[in-house]
């Protein structure tokens, strides 16, 4: 299940997306939560 809570993402990366906008990709913080996280920055 995808984390619904605001935290802070381990493991992040900035990728570019075939349209040419930037995001931020990876796991959820939390102790014993492995979700992925992913947010378009622009």
């Amino acid at each position: 299940m995808k984390c619904k809570n605001t935290v802070l993402v381990r493991s992040a990366k900035k990728i570019v997306m075939s349209n040419g906008r930037t995001r931020i990709s990876g796991t959820c913080s939390r102790e014993n939560c492995d979700g992925k996280l992913s947010k378009i920055i622009s």
